[in-house]
């Protein structure tokens, strides 16, 4: 397996650290690696290739916080895992709002390394499976980690994925069905959501990317902020 890898961090000592844990886990989980390394906030937001993993300091050069940098980063479309690190826990909380993947405390303990290496790993393979259904005289195959949102209208559920829309007779209940519980919620009666998309929740609906809103039931608000919560924390 290649891991496309990414460490930003303004102290080229932290840098090296984080490539020695990557060849001690590299050798002993049988893995290869590409990384890069980018020393500031102006190098970051320069981000061209898209990355399996990001190791991310919260504190770049002259005190910038990287957390901001890295929100504006996933908004234009980064697709990445962000693992951060920092010598400051009380960052942690911050995380939350980047969705961070992970959170590690300087000095950096391999077994806590490793542990988030493996815990991305299978957020890949679970997030690049696909599901099967049939959107007129078409099958389809699409991968769950695209899947924004589905509605339901009538006879037919609508998938909103980020490439394209597609259309379906199958049932909602069917296409929950197909989804992994921990990572699909329903707001509403109507929908289907990926927690993986949520980037805000109020009392009255829920924010997909920044843009899209959907209704939050009143009776769901309760159940989907709790599934949102153990989402954040598990993925």
């Amino acid at each position: 397996m290649l891991l496309k890898i990414a460490v930003c961090d303004d102290e080229e000592i932290h840098r090296l650290i984080i490539r020695d844990k990557l060849d001690t886990f590299a050798i002993y989980n049988d893995v290869d690696y590409e990384l890069d390394e980018f020393c500031s906030s102006v190098e970051l937001l320069g981000i061209k290739n898209q990355y399996d993993i990001l190791f991310l300091d919260v504190q770049l050069e002259n005190g910038v916080n990287s957390i901001e940098i890295g929100k504006q980063l996933v908004k234009d479309g980064l697709d990445t895992t962000i693992i951060l690190t920092t010598s400051f826990e009380q960052y942690a909380a911050e995380g939350y709002h980047l969705h961070a993947h992970r959170y590690l405390l300087k000095p950096i303990r391999q077994d806590k390394f490793n542990e988030a290496i493996l815990s991305s790993i299978d957020q890949f393979k679970r997030k690049n499976s696909k599901i099967m259904f049939k959107s007129g005289y078409e099958d389809c195959f699409v991968s769950i980690k695209n899947i924004i949102y589905i509605e339901s209208y009538h006879r037919k559920r609508t998938i909103y994925t980020k490439e394209r829309i597609y259309e379906t007779g199958v049932s909602l209940n069917e296409l929950l069905a197909l989804l992994p519980a921990e990572q699909f919620e329903m707001p509403q009666k109507s929908y289907i959501v990926n927690l993986d998309y949520v980037t805000s929740i109020t009392k009255t609906k829920v924010i997909l990317n920044y843009a899209t809103e959907i209704k939050l039931a009143r009776d769901r608000m309760s159940t989907f902020n709790f599934k949102f919560q153990k989402f954040i924390k598990e993925s």
